[in-house]
């Protein structure tokens, strides 16, 4: 019997996030004349459609997942991190998941899926909404966004804020 597998390029070779089951595919190129390397091989994460919704919509034939290669991503009730594990490696190092979840526990397993995984960014639903913004503003100076306007969006919404700021091309 041979059964239908639904995987992901695995975005961390040699690393699994929740105990999946990974599968190396060699390339069948050799190598040309004065190449001396052996040929690559490329690593898949199998996606468990019964750990993740995403997997079982997809699976169970949703048409289009509106996500690809530099995508970016605002993924709500993250959990521990299954799916966003996977969406990480759909949208590949050009892409960003923004993770939320609101639960300590699985919060905790989410951070460190995310310390192996350099494009999902997971967002602190616990923490106070100021110590949010500031460490938002932080990243974005990182970036090289230089912060010209702050402001809380209160009485319209509540716990958010605005932040205008300036791209600064590095010299």
């Amino acid at each position: 019997m041979q059964e239908d597998l639904l995987v992901t390029k695995n975005l961390t070779p040699g690393e699994s996030v929740y105990g999946e089951k990974r599968i190396s595919v060699g390339s069948t190129t050799a190598p040309k004349d004065g190449e001396t390397e052996a040929p690559s091989s490329t690593e898949y994460r199998v996606w468990n459609p019964f750990r993740s919704k995403l997997a079982a919509g997809i699976l169970g034939g949703v048409d289009n997942i509106y996500m690809g290669p530099g995508s970016k991503v605002l993924y709500l009730g993250a959990a521990s991190g299954t799916s966003v594990s996977h969406v990480a490696d759909i949208v590949g190092p050009e892409g960003t998941v923004f993770a939320v979840e609101f639960s300590h526990r699985s919060g905790r397993d989410l951070i460190n899926m995310a310390t192996h995984r350099t494009n999902a960014n997971c967002i602190d639903s616990t923490a106070a909404p100021e110590a949010v913004f500031a460490q938002e503003v932080n990243k974005l100076r990182e970036m090289g966004i230089k912060p010209k306007e702050q402001l809380t969006l209160e009485p319209f919404e509540r716990d958010h804020a605005m932040v205008v700021g300036v791209y600064q091309r590095s010299q």
